[in-house]
């Protein structure tokens, strides 16, 4: 009898825990993965049967058909969970930059430009190497030769030691990045001069200013070079992006994720920072 009152006891204290730990992991991205799980686990705990027979406890419980596809199941929920936990550290590196970003316009008065240049006008290095003072790569910054492109035998050197904040997890140590801003008419960078606020006249919290692109997007993170911006077309230049979406860094310094279903015109509004659009419609 008291085996039996344990059994009964134990059914109770899973379907507690079951009920606990569901309202915990049900809930953002990964919820879609691990929802057939838990479907599965509470089908299962719901039809437990305890009985006693003379001097034995037999606890049973049924075999729902899904059991049969666990492995695909328990595939789907890690697979969900890690791409989860990827961008959850994307989002992280992002915002790195977002605060390096802004102390450099504490100390400059403006973002900095897209690329360093020579005397002639030829880009040198990316807005990526300039910013290295601000995220804590001093020693780093100090090892370019400022006067020399980004492919220079001793520039191109360093290539491999890309900072963590402009590494993707899924691809990291290889010298590229997805982290880019998009360069044209009316974008935060689109110009040769870094801007300032100032000129945020649609808000800085309404500005995009720098994007993670797709992977075959990547380039060499000291390469002067970003994403082109075509007002007319204004997702083009941002490469085989997830299907959700894209990250972005805006001028507040949060990051957001762009669904791939936004308005042409709402993307383009959020990508230029004086151009008057709106971006939510009016109340």
């Amino acid at each position: 009898v008291r085996l039996e009152e344990l059994a009964q006891g134990y059914r109770g204290t899973a379907a507690f825990f079951l009920t606990a730990v569901q309202g915990q992991w049900l809930r953002g991205e990964e919820a879609k993965g691990y929802a057939p799980l838990f479907a599965l686990a509470g089908e299962t705990l719901a039809g437990v049967r305890t009985r006693r027979e003379v001097r034995q406890v037999v606890v049973e419980a049924p075999a729902p058909a899904e059991l049969e596809n666990l492995g695909e199941v328990l595939n789907y929920a890690v697979a969900t969970a890690h791409r989860s936990q990827m961008r959850q550290e994307r989002v992280k590196r992002m915002q790195l930059v977002g605060l390096a970003l802004h102390d450099y316009h504490v100390q400059h008065g403006s973002f900095p430009p897209p690329a360093s240049r020579d005397a002639a006008g030829r880009p040198l290095l990316s807005w990526r190497v300039h910013l290295l003072p601000s995220l804590g790569e001093e020693e780093l910054y100090r090892q370019f030769r400022l006067d020399e492109p980004w492919n220079s035998p001793h520039n191109r050197a360093l290539l491999p030691q890309i900072p963590l904040a402009y590494q993707s997890p899924e691809a990291a140590g290889d010298g590229r990045t997805r982290l880019a801003a998009l360069v044209g008419p009316g974008a935060p960078f689109g110009g040769r001069a870094g801007t300032s606020l100032r000129d945020f006249t649609d808000g800085a919290s309404e500005t995009i200013l720098l994007v993670e692109c797709g992977p075959d997007g990547a380039i060499p993170w000291t390469q002067p070079d970003d994403l082109p911006f075509d007002p007319q077309d204004p997702a083009a230049g941002l490469g085989s992006v997830e299907k959700e979406g894209f990250l972005a860094l805006f001028g507040d310094g949060r990051v957001e994720m762009i669904r791939t279903a936004i308005a042409p015109e709402a993307l383009r509004a959020l990508l230029t920072h004086g151009g008057g659009e709106r971006t939510t419609p009016p109340e």
